[in-house]
């Protein structure tokens, strides 16, 4: 899955694929995650935060399992 570079203390780069409503991220010091079943408009809600680790621990950390890729 391709991600985009964000700004962000935590998160160095997020991906999406629609088709499977997967959110894909790479955090800076754990790797990388992916969490299905986000909704587009929470990757949105998540790609326009001030806060990228604010708007992820609100909307998506403890609301959405998630794996461990690699």
């Amino acid at each position: 899955m391709e991600r985009q570079r964000v700004v962000s203390e935590e998160i160095q780069s997020v991906g999406y694929d629609v088709a499977h409503r997967m959110l894909e991220i790479k955090f800076q010091t754990i790797g990388v995650y992916q969490y299905p079943g986000v909704s587009l408009s929470v990757y949105h809600s998540l790609m326009e935060a001030p806060s990228k680790t604010e708007c992820f621990k609100n909307l998506i950390k403890h609301r959405y399992l998630c794996r461990k890729v690699g």
